[in-house]
């Protein structure tokens, strides 16, 4: 890897990622897994020195549904299940998620 490239780094804890993947599922409807949580996480990270206006462009890896065994992100205690459905709530479409993500950078930061 040529670091000459790269800008910098931000460090993300796995309960970071996983705290920032449940607000999602939580606050958004985004059931989201932990890499998208460690995306969200860096940029709550770095929201601070960016200035008002600016445009955040991050990617969204994942969907929840992987991890809903997974201790400590789901694991059962944080998942509700439609009634009548057979799947949790899924993220909405990209396009739905681009705007939710940039509209709620702020309230996921809180």
């Amino acid at each position: 890897l040529d670091m000459s490239l790269v800008d910098g780094i931000i460090y993300v804890d796995v309960n970071e990622a996983y705290e920032y993947a449940r607000r999602s599922t939580r606050l958004e409807g985004l059931f989201v897994g932990a890499s998208t949580g460690a995306s969200l996480t860096a940029v709550a990270k770095k929201l601070p020195e960016i200035p008002p206006g600016s445009t955040i462009l991050t990617f969204n890896y994942d969907l929840g549904d992987r991890y809903l065994s997974m201790p400590g992100l789901y694991g059962g205690e944080d998942v509700h299940f439609v009634s009548g459905a057979n799947d949790p709530v899924v993220a909405p479409a990209p396009r739905q998620l681009t705007t939710t993500v940039k509209a709620s950078l702020s309230k996921l930061a809180a």
